[in-house]
């Protein structure tokens, strides 16, 4: 069992198109954190038939097939369940969270204690089988120039038909939504960052549980089997999903730490050009250090070295230009003795 995590709505709130506008100049966000938990059945099944062979008693058939890669479609999967659970619950839920806010004084942070949404509320069954109707789970490419070999063999007694089936693995998603944070304030022109945040209202990973829905499909193995005998329990249609109600609990887990709301805020409402430019080289800072760049100063190489390309710019170009006005200084200062030296040498 493995545990994934994604966050509704995907963007990160540093536009202030992102944010949803509640009139008188007000704003709020909110963040939701789904957990997939993801687990491998125990049982395969095998699926339909690919091809049938004919073997007569005592025969031998060598069979090349190419080799197959498999193309599991969970991104697919993935934004079909994020799509449903936009238009189903995230709207609503927001309405509901600023509705109860209503009643607290601003610069309020806490939790709330009362149950936002009923079941039938944020339940995704039906969207979810709705969008996957015209998706299939995965697809089948053929590899150049890999093939395996399969031998049909015939027994004496009779003539028995070989049949050339895929195996299926079921792969079972449980989807919850864990939590959510959300962050209300009051933006207007002129102000300074600390009459914005006298104006927010809070509310900091508040834990919801709620199962949202199971969803189960196979993947293919890559070789197909051989099979004499009549197949039981035969997967009949391999590429199709099966979405059904969840109904067990949350499992604990500890959801990935995230920046709070307040540090997109700052960048989606800057209040004056210098919190702008910090907040903004505060973002491709983090930015470059999750991406595993480092942010130390370049090295230039020199004019005409191997660590150039020819095209660097003169040295003088590349001195700081308090260096260039000393080096300018002294120039003028030793241009008298330069005067003297070249009259000197050419006599009277």
């Amino acid at each position: 069992m493995t545990m994934h995590w994604e966050t509704l709505p995907s963007g990160e709130f540093l536009e202030r198109a992102q944010w949803r506008p509640l009139g008188d100049h007000r704003y709020s966000a909110l963040r939701v954190r789904l957990l997939f938990v993801r687990s491998n059945g125990k049982v395969s099944r095998l699926g339909p038939v690919v091809e049938e062979h004919d073997v007569e008693p005592g025969d031998t058939i060598t069979l090349r097939r190419k080799r197959e890669r498999i193309v599991t479609r969970t991104e697919s999967i993935s934004e079909a369940i994020r799509v449903a659970s936009r238009s189903r619950f995230l709207d609503s839920l927001s309405a509901k969270i600023a509705a109860e806010l209503g009643a607290k004084g601003l610069g309020f942070s806490g939790k709330l204690q009362t149950e936002t949404l009923t079941r039938s509320e944020y339940e995704l069954t039906s969207e979810v089988e709705k969008t996957l109707t015209s998706t299939a789970s995965h697809s089948i490419e053929e590899t150049e120039g890999r093939e395996h070999e399969l031998v049909l063999d015939g027994l004496a007694g009779g003539r028995r038909q070989a049949q050339l089936r895929r195996r299926y693995w079921p792969r079972h998603w449980d989807v919850y939504a864990h939590s959510y944070d959300y962050l209300e304030l009051s933006y207007r022109r002129g102000w300074f960052w600390r009459q914005v945040r006298e104006t927010m209202k809070r509310i900091d990973g508040q834990r919801l549980g709620w199962p949202l829905i199971a969803l189960t499909f196979y993947e293919p193995q890559p070789d197909v089997v051989v099979r004499y005998e009549p197949v039981a329990n035969e997967l009949e249609s391999p590429e199709a999903f099966e979405v059904r109600a969840l109904t067990k609990p949350m499992p604990a887990a500890s959801p990935p730490r995230q920046d709070s709301l307040e540090v997109a805020a700052q960048v989606a409402f800057p209040v004056s050009p210098a919190e702008k430019a910090v907040a903004t080289d505060r973002e491709q800072r983090r930015r470059a250090a999750a991406i595993g760049f480092a942010s130390g100063p370049r090295r230039r190489g020199r004019v005409g070295s191997r660590k150039t390309d020819g095209t660097a710019p003169a040295r003088s170009a590349r001195r700081p230009a308090r260096h260039r006005k000393t080096v300018k200084r002294s120039a003028r200062r030793r241009a008298p003795a330069r005067k003297k030296a070249r009259q000197a040498r050419r006599g009277p």
